[in-house]
């Protein structure tokens, strides 16, 4: 009984979200590399010639060259290597309200000279769309995470369907062969390589889920003890007219004594030389964002031998005081925040090393193998019933 109500699950299930998947797991499969791929193809926006007895600029030297070209450009935040062959990325201000991660910019650090915009940037951002929402805004979104709430389904129904094999005859369950033909075939394949891939589809689908839903997110923060970070909202406009008009005598006031054609970078290389004094090594990358007000300058940077992509470091520095008030390193954390932390590695494999991203890689380009024979042996089945009736 539960046997063929478990099948029927699994087959009405997979039939109807099996497309859907094989496009989330293709797309996923081509963005595993996109790092490693952008900077194979790109190598005039990221290398630099080093010049013969020059110094790579301090920020706010680089940052007044780059403002030559883009007068107007609102600056966000800076990017840093201690290799001296590295371009500096700066994150400028967008004045499209859809794009809040601001536009980035690859910048030579010896002549302030804007470097090549990426190719195939725009080919991956369209993947990554494709992967999260196919191209549908949050509507795709939704789809995607229901279709992932159904993959888990899919994996679970059809490990239980196939466990008393697996019980029975446990090494021959993971094997298949080409000699086979048809029915026995297509089944062996789509029940062996499943369980291949089983505990990394798994681990996509508890990963993946990150982002569809609030709930899980705040589940998976609830459940590790580690707090969401709380994004800054905009400051809301007073209600009473008095109010309004002492914000507005208050704006004017700043812009009279603080007017944005003479902001000052000269604080930001301030901050960067307090952070190398304080590392005292080299760093692969260390992004400074440039507070609104204050003193105090956060910096996060990552080792030259990181963990992953997502294993960053973080110093605070008062350059005031020239006192350093918080270094917290990945490393020195606990696993659960550590965990937290590289949610996106252990969905695309790359907590594991680059074993785990190829993998990762291969186990999403395997998704279409499902959906094939998935979609053969529902044909196969309509044809025998068809001929049994006749």
């Amino acid at each position: 009984m539960f046997n063929k109500f478990w099948f029927k699950v699994h087959f009405i299930l997979g039939l109807i979200f099996g497309f859907i998947l094989l496009i989330v797991g293709v797309t996923g499969g081509l963005m595993s590399f996109e790092k490693e791929i952008l900077k194979t193809i790109n190598p005039k926006s990221y290398v630099v010639a080093v010049p013969n007895n020059v110094s790579i600029a301090q920020p706010h030297v680089i940052i007044e060259g780059f403002k030559k070209h883009i007068p107007d450009a609102k600056i966000n935040a800076i990017t840093l290597s201690s290799d001296k062959t590295s371009s500096v990325m700066i994150n400028i201000a967008s004045k499209d309200s859809t794009q809040r991660k601001g536009i980035t910019y690859y910048v030579n650090p010896y002549t302030s000279e804007i470097l090549p915009d990426l190719k195939g940037q725009a080919f991956f951002d369209t993947v990554e769309n494709i992967h999260r929402r196919l191209l549908l805004g949050d509507v795709g979104k939704q789809i995607v995470g229901l279709s992932s709430v159904i993959l888990l389904v899919l994996l679970l129904s059809g490990l239980y369907l196939y466990f008393p094999r697996l019980k029975r005859t446990f090494l021959a369950s993971f094997t298949f062969s080409f000699k086979s033909k048809g029915r026995y075939l297509l089944h062996s394949m789509h029940s062996s390589i499943g369980l291949w891939v089983f505990p990394f589809y798994i681990l996509a689908v508890l990963s993946g889920l990150y982002w569809s839903y609030d709930w899980y997110r705040q589940g998976l923060h609830t459940i590790s003890g580690v707090p969401m970070m709380i994004k800054q909202m905009p400051t809301q406009t007073p209600k009473n007219n008095t109010n309004i008009e002492n914000q507005q005598r208050t704006n004017q006031e700043q812009k009279k004594t603080n007017p944005a054609n003479k902001v000052s970078y000269t604080d930001l290389s301030k901050a960067f030389t307090m952070f190398e004094i304080f590392l005292q090594k080299e760093y692969s990358n260390a992004m400074i964002r440039i507070p609104t007000s204050g003193t105090i300058y956060t910096i996060s940077y990552q080792d030259t031998h990181a963990a992953h992509s997502r294993a960053r470091n973080q110093m605070q520095i008062d350059i005031n005081s020239w006192e350093l008030l918080k270094s917290e390193r990945y490393e020195d954390k606990p696993l659960n925040q550590q965990l937290m932390a590289s949610i996106l590695p252990l969905h695309s494999g790359e907590y594991f090393g680059r074993i785990g991203q190829i993998i990762m890689f291969m186990t999403s380009m395997l998704m279409p193998l499902f959906a094939i024979t998935g979609l053969m042996l529902y044909l196969n089945r309509t044809k025998k019933k068809k001929k049994a009736i006749k």
